[in-house]
């Protein structure tokens, strides 16, 4: 008998201990640290400067809300092997809001000379000469609008990229910027729940059709849910935040999880050849192979991810390798000793 089988041989109802546990811990976890929604799905500002130089994210952080009030602003700091990464996001100022929400209500005007004259008025306001404009047609003070919005929204990021660059010595001209609007990442998270919500109950139906057993599809089921809590776990311990990168590769936990958990599912359900201890056994060491692959790929994304400081990498391994690890844990612990239990109480 291989070691594989051996695990299951005796008293393999305790392994369920651990999952549940697990889960507790991973809960208190979530809940106590919490995950941030990122600027997709938040909406505001995300400034990403790469320097040379070492520079403390918690001093950045105190001035900006020191300085301009931010309320909500988060800060990171990255070594790399070229040059390394300062990443601020920071919600959209109250300024900047009542800008767009003042340009929002104009846009709505069923009245094309109403929404005219006060373009002209918000124009005035901000010092624009409307003869330098050249607006014929309503549609062209619509499009001066939207240069107010951005050459003011421009005017306050040089602003705050030129105070720090004065106030702590580094090189702004290398620097991404990148603005999602409070409307627009508030679609952008309406639609990332849908499709999960779908993809889940897709895969729900699926099981159950192809098993047509209450527990074997809810133990499939339930393994991907604790891979996901995984993944969501690693999110909070190292603060990578929920977003449109993260949200995917939550997803593919999902599918993941469910490729291993049908294996093992299959043999033990379908098959007939051994004990059902041995085609656990089995199953558990085609598994830990096919895992162990996962995990060594994942651990290639993140030594990527922090030479040369590519956060989208960095994020989606965060979620894969303790995604990864939980499923080892919930097939092998969880999964298998239900299936067993359930093999051999159908055969009383």
């Amino acid at each position: 008998m291989s070691f594989y089988s051996k695990f299951y041989d005796r008293k393999y109802k305790n392994f369920l201990i651990v999952p549940a546990a697990l889960l507790v811990v991973c809960l208190v976890l979530i809940f106590s640290l919490g995950i941030k929604k990122g600027i997709d799905l938040s909406g505001g500002t995300q400034l990403t400067i790469h320097t040379t130089q070492s520079i403390s994210s918690n001093d950045i952080q105190s001035y900006l809300e020191t300085k301009y009030g931010f309320q909500d602003v988060t800060v990171s700091f990255s070594k790399g092997l070229e040059t390394n990464r300062l990443d601020i996001q920071y919600l959209q100022e109250s300024n900047m809001g009542i800008l767009r929400d003042k340009i929002t209500q104009i846009k709505a005007l069923e009245s094309q000379s109403q929404a005219i004259d006060q373009t002209k008025t918000l124009l005035t306001q901000y010092n624009y000469d409307l003869n330098t404009l050249n607006a014929k047609e309503y549609k062209n003070w619509m499009s001066g609008l939207d240069l107010l919005y951005n050459t003011e929204k421009n005017k306050r990021v040089n602003e705050i990229l030129t105070d720090l660059g004065n106030k702590f010595g580094f090189d702004i001209k290398n620097v991404a910027i990148k603005e999602i609007s409070p409307t627009l990442s508030e679609s952008f998270y309406g639609k990332t729940i849908l499709v999960s919500i779908i993809a889940m109950i897709l895969i729900t139906l699926i099981i159950f059709v192809a098993y047509r057993e209450l527990v074997p599809s809810s133990a499939i089921i339930a393994c991907g849910i604790l891979d996901v809590i995984g993944g969501l776990t690693g999110m909070a311990i190292l603060g990578v935040p929920l977003s449109l990168v993260t949200i995917p590769a939550l997803l593919m936990l999902l599918g993941y999880s469910i490729d291993t958990d049908i294996m093992l599912t299959t043999k033990l359900l379908k098959r007939s050849e051994g004990s059902n201890v041995e085609r656990a056994g089995d199953s558990m060491r085609t598994g830990i192979y096919m895992t162990t692959a996962a995990l060594g790929a994942v651990l290639v994304m993140i030594i990527f991810s922090l030479l040369y400081n590519v956060t989208v990498f960095f994020d989606i391994s965060v979620v894969l390798l303790f995604g990864l690890i939980m499923d080892m844990i919930a097939t092998w612990m969880m999964n298998g000793p239900i299936l067993l239990w359930y093999v051999e109480a159908k055969k009383k």
